[in-house]
């Protein structure tokens, strides 16, 4: 991902969205850009020093505590899209999503800005996340709610039509090597 990472770093640092860097002049990079990469090879990342990511040509807000979104979720979202976009062609009006472990809300509101038809819900335990999900809700019908996952919506039992999730993925007992999932991803969020 360094490749990826330089970009959102010098982007960030020159105030222009990711694809913005090609209308950049050749001037000597900001300052702050230094600081950007120091952090960077502290392995702290790239999502978490800007405060935001980019997840399928959307920006997401951050903060510390926070799941960063990870490539893998775009397959799960992709799918979920299909899934949806073959019970509309059927016939199926306002279908409904759940989001369990919903994070910073990036399957929740991807699937509500692209299937605009979809009533989606999304459920995350921590406060800090759901905050974050919240916010990248505003203005698209995604409602987030923080709770339990094991006790989400309990009026939808029997009757969503699709339900998504990337719930935490380590199991209890394993440890992970790579320090940027290690060192800033919260612990709700992996084990």
């Amino acid at each position: 991902t360094a490749r990826a990472d330089a970009r959102l770093l010098a982007a960030h640092a020159c105030g222009v969205g990711p694809d913005g860097l090609d209308g950049v002049s050749q001037a000597p990079a900001p300052p702050v850009l230094e600081e950007y990469v120091r952090r960077r090879e502290e392995r702290e990342p790239a999502e978490l020093i800007v405060g935001h990511a980019w997840f399928m040509g959307q920006r997401f807000e951050l903060a510390p505590g926070v799941f960063v979104p990870k490539p893998e979720t775009q397959e799960i979202v992709e799918e979920a899209i299909n899934r949806l976009s073959g019970l509309l062609s059927q016939g199926k009006t306002s279908p409904l999503v759940v989001d369990l472990c919903a994070g910073p809300g990036t399957m929740a509101v991807t699937i509500a800005r692209r299937v605009p038809d979809a009533r989606v819900y999304g459920i995350e335990l921590s406060q800090v996340a759901a905050q974050a999900a919240r916010r990248n809700a505003r203005g698209t019908a995604a409602c987030i709610v923080q709770g339990d996952a094991c006790e989400a919506f309990p009026e939808f039992d029997g009757c969503a039509d699709l339900v998504v999730t990337n719930p935490p993925y380590i199991p209890i007992g394993l440890r992970t090597s790579a320090p940027e999932v290690l060192n800033y991803d919260p612990p709700l969020a992996l084990w």
